[in-house]
């Protein structure tokens, strides 16, 4: 789609605009990528691109870049898609599997995941961010802080060079100017004040202020003497007199008015009399009792609350509202009831809405069709299960119900103790499973775990998480064990990883087929073997086996103090992968032990040993030349030879005349004294 989509972006003078880059971790496989592939493998990942540039070195490629940060992570990174804006796969790539840490796993980091795309035309991709939200690789602001400076640098040079780099600040020479022009101006102005003779006219003189003073407090004086001199200096305020004589009228006029009153037969004309009011309360009590008796005869005595009509109230309502029964369904947190589940039985209308602990261990609770109970109406009631005191329960459906757990039919699940499992009718032949603790493997958050699965840690990690037989075997160091094999016998599957001790008794210890013993194939599984003595051990593969060490052998015997490492490489091969037994297999030590013969040793040491028979002298002294058993490939240090047989005199001897001209199968020149002898040579060289 990538292809198709920049092709035409091309042809119709438009641009590709990449958004996003998103990351998979393959779903636990190293995905190949594939031109028709629309998306990745399993995506877990998807985030805006921080980066899209044409690459400095090559200007048909396009490096794309993102950064994760260290807050997210907790898969791997086996495979990467580039998206358009569109939401299209435009480019997908796998990568070596990397492991993005979070923060919580005890260790976290910031990574960095960058593509290099080869295209026809760099001008026809344009990169589509928000810079709100996209992180910045430590090149990218690198890169930037340097364009930066450079364009700072620039307008610095460029200001620092002109004559007037701040035409419009006034100039030094003006402000004095204007400075000393403000002053004289403040002289002359403050002279002039000085020299008034009243420089503040508007001001009120003291001994003015004095007098006007001298007259408000005379004046006041004299009209107080006034005041105090009157007869009734108040003549709008009541006296006492008038006040006490008003309070005799008004309290006389009331004790009249009190009295007759009192003397009224019916003072109060408009109030019910007793007698009337016990009258009416008769009245409205029968009246009552008649309305109550017809209320309780209606068959439905509030036909304008029927459910009905009750108004649909929004969730979470607390007013005095009428509630429907829909209402209080949706409300309700809590659960009817809770029983135990003693026997095995089929769940029955009655049973949903409550919780149900098991009392036996051996006890299935059968669910039937929704649509068999209440007549289909259990759909969306639930029915929860919980394990307790140590006992399990088994949940199955009936033959024609389903019980689904996600979107999977599953046969039985099993509730254990401290377990949990929550069921809802949803349709009219299944059962749902809502929420569960029980068989947690099928929660996808936990199939790994469950099926003793987990990610492969770092080699060396040592931190608390999970660790995988996969990196025990990598990290071990030492052997599992060790076992003394005091007879014959075949290795099993138990000896793997551990140490055989041999050599109390002469044993033999047969190899059998590493399928045979349940070991996968080529995941360096090891078996040690230490001869302590004083006898010797002996491997020897069984039939369809094979034992390497390097070649095949039928047979390697360890003498006392020897040992070896076997590891099973294939379904059939036993491998030596370190030896101390039966150097001659190891090519520093390669040899021939017989009469003519040769031994190797490390650094490429020969020694070669043969013996040369002369021939009988015809005349003067007996000669023969010889050649060594193999050829040296450097130099020979020297050559000696002793004279052998009987024929050989007291006086008998031999020597080497002449070295090899060549080192490569060169021929010595050998002088004797005596003729009719053998001559034994040993030559050492490299």
């Amino acid at each position: 789609m990538g292809e198709a989509k920049l092709a035409n972006a091309i042809a119709l003078g438009q641009t590709l605009k990449l958004k996003n880059l998103a990351v998979g971790d393959g779903n636990g496989n190293l995905p190949m990528p594939v031109r028709t592939q629309k998306a990745l493998v399993r995506e877990v990942r998807r985030a805006g691109l921080n980066q899209l540039t044409i690459d400095p070195a090559n200007a048909s490629q396009i490096i794309v870049e993102q950064v994760l940060p260290e807050d997210v992570g907790g898969w791997w990174i086996r495979e990467i898609g580039i998206f358009d804006e569109a939401g299209d796969l435009c480019a997908v790539a796998n990568c070596p599997p990397s492991y993005k840490p979070l923060m919580a796993e005890g260790s976290g980091r910031t990574q960095v995941v960058r593509i290099v795309l080869i295209v026809a035309s760099t001008a026809a991709i344009e990169l589509k961010i928000d810079p709100s939200v996209i992180l910045a690789t430590r090149k990218y602001v690198d890169d930037q802080d340097i364009l930066v400076r450079a364009y700072s640098d620039a307008q610095l040079a460029k200001h620092l060079a002109s004559l007037d780099p701040h035409p419009l600040l006034a100039k030094v020479a003006y402000v004095d100017q204007q400075d000393a022009s403000a002053r004289a101006y403040g002289d002359q102005q403050l002279g002039k004040h000085q020299a008034a003779l009243d420089p503040h006219p508007l001001l009120a003189k003291i001994a003015y202020v004095d007098q006007q003073d001298r007259n408000v407090t005379a004046d006041a004086a004299q009209r107080l003497a006034g005041h105090m001199a009157a007869l009734d200096p108040h003549p709008l305020l009541a006296k006492i007199a008038y006040v006490d004589q008003q309070d005799k009228n008004v309290t006389a006029n009331a004790e009249q008015r009190l009295a007759g009153h009192m003397a009224a037969l019916d003072p109060h004309p408009l109030l019910a009399k007793v007698a009337y009011v016990d009258q009416q309360n008769t009245s409205a009590r029968a009246y009552g009792d008649q309305q109550d008796a017809k209320h309780l005869a209606a068959l439905d005595p509030h036909p304008q609350y029927s459910m009905k009509e009750v108004q649909a109230l929004p969730k979470a309502d607390a007013s005095k509202k009428l509630a429907s029964a829909g209402f209080v369904q949706q409300e309700l947190g809590n659960l009817a009831g809770i029983a135990d589940f003693p026997v095995s039985r089929a769940l029955s209308a009655a049973d949903f809405g409550k919780a149900y602990y098991f009392s036996n261990g051996s006890v299935t609770a059968t669910l039937p069709r929704p649509d068999s109970l209440a007549s289909g109406q259990i759909i969306g009631r639930q029915v929860k299960f919980f394990g307790f005191n140590k006992i399990a329960g088994t949940i199955t459906p009936a033959a024609n119900a389903f019980l689904r757990c996600d979107s999977a039919n599953v046969a039985t699940m099993v509730v254990k103790a401290g377990q949990s499992l929550s069921l809802v009718a949803v349709t009219a032949d299944t059962w749902q499973v809502i929420d569960s603790t029980a068989e947690m493997w099928r929660n996808a958050d936990f199939a790994d775990y469950f099926n003793n699965t987990a990610p492969t840690q770092p080699q060396r990690d040592s931190s608390k998480k999970i660790a995988t037989t996969e990196f025990v075997r990598r990290a071990q160091g030492s052997m599992t064990g060790y076992t003394r094999v005091e007879a014959d016998r075949s290795l099993t599957a138990e000896d793997a990883g551990s140490v055989l001790l041999l050599g109390n008794a002469t044993s033999v210890l047969t190899l059998p087929p590493p399928l045979s013993l349940g070991i996968p194939i080529n995941i360096g599984v090891c078996v040690r073997v230490h001869c302590t003595g004083p006898q010797s051990g002996r491997l020897v593969p069984a039939k369809d086996a094979f034992l390497m060490a390097p070649d095949e052998t039928t047979s390697i015997t360890i003498k006392k103090g020897q040992s070896l490492t076997l590891m099973a490489t294939t379904d059939q091969v036993w491998r030596v992968i370190d030896s101390t037994a039966e150097l001659s297999r190891n090519a520093a030590f390669t040899g021939v032990l017989a009469g003519s013969g040769h031994k190797c040793l490390p650094d490429d040491f020969i020694m070669q040993w043969q013996t040369v028979d002369v021939p009988v002298a015809t005349t003067g002294i007996a000669t023969k030349n010889f050649s060594f058993p193999i050829a040296f490939k450097e130099f020979v240090f020297g050559c000696t030879a002793t004279v052998l047989g009987i024929g050989a005199a007291p006086n008998s001897n031999a020597f080497v005349a002449a070295m090899p001209s060549s080192i490569n199968g060169g021929v010595a020149q050998n002088n004797y004294v005596n003729s009719n002898v053998s001559v034994f040579i040993i030559s050492i060289g490299k």
